[in-house]
């Protein structure tokens, strides 16, 4: 009697004890194993539902990266100081998320087509070498579109904590109340006669009981 078929080594790098590089610095080791156990437990099931598996490790992706996303930016702001319409521009809004999550969902196009294509009933272990190929093309595609984007925001995001403040009106302001009260010293003093407008306030000030 032939062993029973194993699908643990058609999965290639999915199933790969060792540590994957994390794309975009967003890590996704733990989503990729959960996602291998969850189809072993799908493997000798009759009927197994790989996309359900799939589906849920892509979901697990979308909110990993955007919650990465979403700090990283959270901390460029903070570091800068920026004011909200120059750190609004590392926050990716609601559209851009939803194009993310389309992008991911996307990824997982070479899984569903072999799934598609399979015949229903039958052992499962014949069509384990074509769904852990598809599996693989679709893990390394997803890798590439959360690495992708986690790239395009890292990039907003340094312009973000790279900002700072234009000092050029702060110096204007400072200079311009130096030279204000420069003028009202002189005119107080009695060095440069007052304008009409202001004689009252230089008689209020000689009036004052100074010692």
């Amino acid at each position: 009697m032939s062993p029973e078929p194993e699908l643990g080594p058609w999965l290639g790098v999915v199933a790969s004890a060792r540590p994957r590089p994390a794309p975009g610095l967003v890590p996704l080791d733990d989503i990729r194993l959960a996602l291998v156990s969850r189809l072993l437990e799908e493997a000798h099931r009759p009927g197994p539902d790989w996309l359900a598996a799939w589906h849920e490790a892509v979901r697990a992706s979308t909110a990993r990266t955007t919650e990465v996303l979403a700090r990283r930016a959270a901390d460029a702001a903070a570091a800068s100081r920026a004011p909200e319409r120059v750190a609004r521009e590392a926050r990716p809004g609601e559209e851009d998320l939803q194009i993310l999550a389309a992008r991911i969902e996307s990824a997982g196009i070479p899984l569903e087509e072999v799934v598609s294509s399979l015949p229903t009933g039958g052992d499962p272990g014949r069509h384990f070498s074509r769904i852990g190929g598809a599996l693989e093309d679709s893990w390394l595609a997803l890798e590439r579109v959360v690495g992708l984007a986690a790239g395009e925001w890292s990039r907003r995001a340094a312009t973000v904590q790279a900002w700072r403040r234009p000092t050029a009106p702060l110096w204007i302001v400072s200079g311009s109340l130096l030279l204000l009260a420069g003028l009202v010293g002189l005119v107080l003093g009695g060095h440069l006669p007052a304008p009409a407008w202001f004689a009252p306030v230089v008689d209020w000030w000689w009036g004052l009981p100074w010692p």
